[in-house]
């Protein structure tokens, strides 16, 4: 009673509660005395857990519960799968969102408990799911599972992990690295705390094109994607844009040039491309930093060290992989002002 009507005598409170359940019954049409829902005693009130009267909370629960199954192979029994998905589908929201009594801190400390116990369960079921159809190859479920996971709960470090995977085993290896960068700041930011070493190995592997095979169980594995899942794609189809870059490259009028586009795009391919073409028959050193593969290096330190070895020579400088381009506006700026010519 308590818990309910805090401030109310004992007396008072039961007499609250009787109140309550007979207009709760009246508007469903039963009679308190013949409760379908509940089993009443002087005492006590309990819900009848019947098969036709059940809650989507208690359900979703038992269902849960399951992810303690053993794995095989590191995949899901079907029928566990199905009943994981089941409980997915039963998670709509923050278990009583909106709904408070105002004037009870136990009814509030209650519910807040059983809203976190319910929304943890529900993270880890989409993450032992993600596991499950990562280890299956099925992309997109897996990307669903992960993606809903990393939206509610980003500091979740594991789910970028299970992200960067699924991203380099389709071939995406740039916009995996880029998910580590995500992940950096987001720990950075939400817990100040650094990857963990999983992460960083990780990442790693993913950056060295050396990506193991995903670790289904204990003495098992899966097999990594065949090469031609993650080669680069040709440069094929893309003269105009060559051409247009090589020129804009020569002019002695262009001192800063900047290629935007979506992730995935091959910007660093046509770059590179355009590079390798141009290097056989320029009087330039040209110089690569890869922030992709390195993306916590310094940039204003790593222009200076570059010029400082070649003081004398004219140069170009290619930043691949930059996400924000305000991480390297000092540097940029700082760079053209020293060198005007």
């Amino acid at each position: 009673m308590t818990l309910l009507w805090p401030e109310k005598s004992e007396r008072l409170a039961r007499q609250n509660l009787r109140q309550t359940l007979s207009r709760m019954h009246q508007a469903l049409g039963f009679s308190t005395r013949n409760s379908p829902f509940f089993e009443i005693t002087p005492e006590t009130i309990q819900f009848k857990a019947k098969e036709t009267f059940v809650t989507d909370a208690q359900t979703f629960l038992k269902l849960s519960a399951k992810m303690s199954v053993q794995l095989q192979n590191g995949r899901l029994p079907d029928n566990i799968r199905q009943q994981l998905e089941t409980a997915v589908s039963l998670y709509r929201g923050e278990f009583l969102a909106g709904f408070n009594l105002g004037h009870s801190s136990l009814f509030e400390e209650w519910a807040l408990a059983q809203r976190q116990l319910l929304e943890e369960r529900f993270l880890d079921i989409l993450q032992r799911l993600g596991h499950h159809y990562l280890v299956c190859q099925q992309w997109p479920a897996a990307r669903q599972h992960i993606e809903r996971l990393l939206t509610l709960a980003p500091w979740r470090e594991e789910a970028h992990r299970q992200m960067m995977q699924l991203l380099a085993w389709t071939g995406q290896r740039s916009a995996a690295l880029v998910q580590y960068q995500q992940c950096c700041q987001i720990l950075a930011k939400e817990l100040n705390v650094l990857p963990a070493a999983k992460t960083e190995a990780l990442y790693r592997q993913i950056v060295h094109n050396e990506l193991p095979p995903l670790a289904a169980s204990a003495g098992t594995a899966v097999a990594p994607p065949t090469p031609q899942q993650t080669a680069v794609r040709p440069c094929i189809g893309r003269q105009q844009e060559q051409k247009h870059l090589a020129d804009l490259i020569r002019s002695p009028t262009c001192r800063l040039l900047t290629v935007t586009g979506p992730s995935g795009m091959g910007k660093s391919t046509l770059i590179r491309h355009v590079l390798q073409e141009m290097a056989a028959d320029m009087a330039t050193r040209i110089h690569i930093i890869d922030l992709a593969a390195s993306p916590k290096t310094d940039v204003q330190t790593a222009i200076e060290n570059i010029v400082q070895h070649t003081p004398n020579d004219n140069m170009l400088i290619l930043l691949d992989g930059v996400v924000d381009p305000r991480t390297c506006q000092q540097a940029i700026t700082t760079c053209l002002r020293r060198y005007p010519e």
